[in-house]
């Protein structure tokens, strides 16, 4: 079992309406001339090198971007030369991910719907690269996972960066943050990992974000005083808009104490999930 109940069916469940709605709500605050996904994997973070690694050359590649959101990463694919198949249930995230694609003049290569994972009707062996940043964790993961393998190709990849349980920044984070993220998500825990690694065959995972979670709590605390709170605030400390040499100073420190305590990974804040489709 993993840590969501199983939804069936092919008409939009409770859960993905309320995720829709949540999120159409956050795109009509937002300004694609204000998003700059040239930079959404700033190198300033750590993890954001590592997953830079795990794409490799883009150009000519099929991607599938779930939970596209505001499209920046979609953008970023198509930049590099992909073509892009992007999914989001809020409708307006679409939108926003269409208007920003045609603002960076890749809308020939960026193919934005609201969809969810369970209903894709890709062919089978489809995409080269299956990309998703925090979205498993909010998915009916028995329905989806199944899904997101089937239109992998044999030797494509699945990189996926998650919250994952046993991070106390996490927990008083979600406290304090209801009117920040939906009710029906949850980070991942162990179960969720063993469930994963059986659905995909090759997995591995990295773990980010122990001392240096003391950067986000303190960009969190003063967002939320000062009422600017907004559902993707952690992207800016992620893409070094917030501090970025502290950032990575914290960071250098993290991976110091991971080499002499490896077992301190279970209580960082993200995990970045690499799977892989075996051939054959």
């Amino acid at each position: 079992m993993t840590n969501m109940p199983s939804e069936t069916g092919g008409e939009p469940t409770k859960r993905a309406q309320a995720e829709g709605r949540f999120y159409d709500r956050y795109a009509e605050q937002l300004s694609p001339e204000q998003l700059a996904p040239q930079n959404v994997f700033a190198p300033t973070c750590l993890e954001n090198l590592y997953v830079l690694e795990q794409f490799g050359d883009l150009q000519g590649k099929r991607v599938l971007d779930i939970g596209c959101g505001q499209g920046d990463t979609s953008v970023f694919f198509a930049l590099r030369g992909a073509e892009v198949h992007a999914l989001d249930v809020s409708e307006k995230m679409v939108s926003v991910t269409n208007e920003l694609a045609r603002r960076h003049g890749v809308d020939g290569r960026v193919h934005a719907q609201a969809c969810r994972v369970e209903d894709m009707k890709y062919a089978d062996d489809y995409f080269d690269l299956v990309f998703a940043d925090g979205v498993l964790h909010h998915l009916d993961m028995p329905q989806a996972v199944p899904s997101i393998v089937r239109v992998m190709k044999p030797g494509g990849r699945g990189v996926f960066l998650e919250p994952q349980k046993g991070s106390i920044f996490s927990e008083v984070y979600r406290f304090f943050a209801t009117d920040l993220r939906t009710t029906d998500e949850r980070p991942l825990e162990q179960r969720d990992f063993d469930f994963l690694a059986g659905q995909f065959g090759r997995l591995n995972h990295r773990e980010y974000h122990l001392v240096s979670l003391a950067l986000f709590t303190m960009r969190f605390v003063t967002l939320k005083l000062s009422g600017k709170a907004f559902p993707y605030w952690m992207d800016e400390v992620r893409q070094g808009k917030y501090h970025p040499k502290l950032l990575r100073h914290l960071q250098n420190l993290d991976e110091r104490i991971f080499r002499h305590f490896p077992s301190l990974r279970k209580y960082t804040w993200l995990t970045v999930i690499v799977t892989e489709k075996p051939k054959g």
